[in-house]
């Protein structure tokens, strides 16, 4: 049997994560969906097929985005909560 890459650069590979104090943090292991099983991300097989690069730009753009505005509503509602304080 002779592999032609290694599964963390295959499409049919799935990636498992645990969760962190701030981030998801990526395994060795992963699921594959040509063999319906759980494999290491240094492992081949004859079914790889090349992952093509996908533009991330994008995606980064709306997550910073999403973590400001999370963070300016945190403000919004300190200050409200200090506001309701005054006015009691």
């Amino acid at each position: 049997m002779e592999s032609k890459g290694e599964c963390y650069r295959c499409r049919n590979f799935i990636r498992y994560y645990t969760r962190g104090a701030k981030q998801f943090n990526q395994t060795k292991f992963g699921w594959c969906g040509a063999k319906l099983c759980t494999v290491s991300n240094r492992e081949g097989c004859e079914q790889y097929v090349f992952k093509k690069p996908t533009k991330k730009s994008r995606e980064t753009l709306k997550i910073y985005l999403s973590n400001l505005l999370t963070e300016i509503s945190a403000i919004r509602q300190v200050l409200e909560d200090e506001n309701a304080d005054k006015n009691v």
